[in-house]
Order: structure tokens, then C-alpha cells, then sequence
């Protein structure tokens, strides 16, 4: 159906995206290359991941067009985005004009607000999740530590447990290893990337009440780095 070509577009923790091209319509896609070694000895069940992307159907969600295993590696093919990630702009550009900031964040809080309603929790929302394509549609990706956080038959919410994420997004209850909520998870991460957008730097490295600008922001310090570029 693809071929892949040697174009990387980008790398993770378990794989590696390429530029692939459909065979008959040279529509071209992203593929992602995972190792089928890597996901053993991590104990990791791809599937869940295109569980959850094949029931995404929303203009914010990259697109799935399908999925091909072997013995050695998976191949994840996806809706390809040729402007590039939000941190790519904000490292280019530096923070962003108000607008351009608003536009963005009301994507991305309404494909947020779309896997919530699907009962999916995100769980590793940041820049580099972020694509810019055409018309500055944005595309959340990379779905691999999203989770089911309610019930799809009796609508009961159950807390999440699996510490993940990235520190400087990661809201303090998963920092902190406690049970927690889908939701406010996300929105807590969606938070930093507006903050992100509008200074051009992250409020802090981690959540943890030992970060001392974690601290100065608990205690109301609104007037310390970064809240004075806001």
C-alpha cells in the first residue's frame, strides 16, 4: 500500500517516523517504524495505541490510515503534516503573538475536549505533540501512552495510576505518583503549552513543590519569570 522512504521526519523513545508514499495515488503519509523487540522487553501493547487512534475521527486528531506488522517491527501509517511541530515554530519564532496563540490553543482545546468526550486522556500533551499543517490547522499526535479513563458502557471514570509524561508538562498529581484524574491531567499540560506560546519559554522544568519556580507561582510570586512576559 506505502513505501516508506529514507526521509526521516522524526525520532522517539521506541521508533522512528519516515515520509511514505502510496503506491497507486502517491499520496504521501507518515509512517511510524516501531521495534518489535523494543516492545516486548518494555512490556508494551501497540494495539492499544491504534485502538485508540482508529476511533479518533476529528480534524485536531491526526488521521489513521492503517497499520502492518511483522516479526521484526510495526508500521503505523499516518495523516502526514508538512509544517512541522509547535516547538519547532516556538524555537524558530520565539513566543507568539497573542492571536496566533489563541488560534492555536482553541484547537487544541477542542480536539482535547473531543478525547474527553470519547472517555481518552492524552497523557503527554506538549509542543512537540503539536503539528502545524495547512491553514495553521493544528494535529494532536502520538497517542502511544494515551488511556481509556472511563467506561464506554456504564460512563464511570476510573483514576489512572501509570506514572508518564513529560516533567515540564506533567501536572503535580502524576509527578507525585498519586492516583488521578484523565482530564484535569491534560488540561493541566494544555496550560503549559499556552504559557509556552505566549513567553516563548516553559514556567519550570518539573511540577514538584522543590522546583523553586513551581514554588514562587504556588505562593502567588506572579511577578517572577515567565508570568512577567505574559
Amino acid at each position: 500500500m506505502y513505501k516508506t522512504t529514507e526521509t526521516l521526519l522524526g525520532e522517539g523513545a521506541f521508533g522512528k517516523v519516515y515520509l511514505a508514499k502510496n503506491k497507486k495515488t502517491g499520496e504521501t503519509a507518515a509512517v511510524k517504524i516501531i521495534s518489535t523487540k523494543q516492545l516486548k522487553e518494555k512490556n508494551i501493547n501497540i494495539q492499544d495505541e491504534i485502538n485508540l487512534l482508529q476511533l479518533c475521527r476529528h480534524e485536531n486528531i491526526i488521521r489513521f490510515y492503517g497499520s502492518v506488522e511483522s516479526a521484526t517491527n510495526h508500521k503505523i501509517y499516518l495523516e502526514y503534516v508538512a509544517g512541522g511541530s509547535l516547538l519547532n515554530k516556538i524555537e524558530r519564532d520565539g513566543s507568539l503573538l497573542e492571536g496566533v496563540a489563541q488560534h492555536y490553543f482553541k484547537q487544541l482545546i477542542t480536539g482535547m475536549a473531543y478525547l474527553h468526550s470519547l472517555g481518552v486522556a492524552h497523557r503527554d500533551l506538549k509542543a512537540q505533540n503539536i503539528l502545524i499543517g495547512h491553514n495553521n490547522l493544528i494535529k494532536i499526535i502520538d497517542f502511544g501512552l494515551a488511556s481509556l479513563f472511563r467506561n464506554e458502557t456504564t460512563h464511570d471514570e476510573k483514576l489512572l495510576t501509570t506514572y508518564c509524561g513529560t516533567r515540564s508538562y506533567m501536572s503535580p498529581q502524576v509527578y507525585s505518583r498519586l492516583p488521578y484524574r484523565g482530564e484535569p491531567a491534560d488540561i493541566w499540560s494544555s496550560a503549559i503549552i499556552l504559557i509556552f506560546m505566549l513567553v516563548g519559554n516553559l514556567p519550570w522544568t518539573e511540577a514538584p513543590h522543590k522546583d523553586r519556580n513551581y514554588q514562587l507561582w504556588l505562593f502567588g510570586r506572579y511577578s517572577n519569570h515567565p508570568w512577567k512576559n505574559i
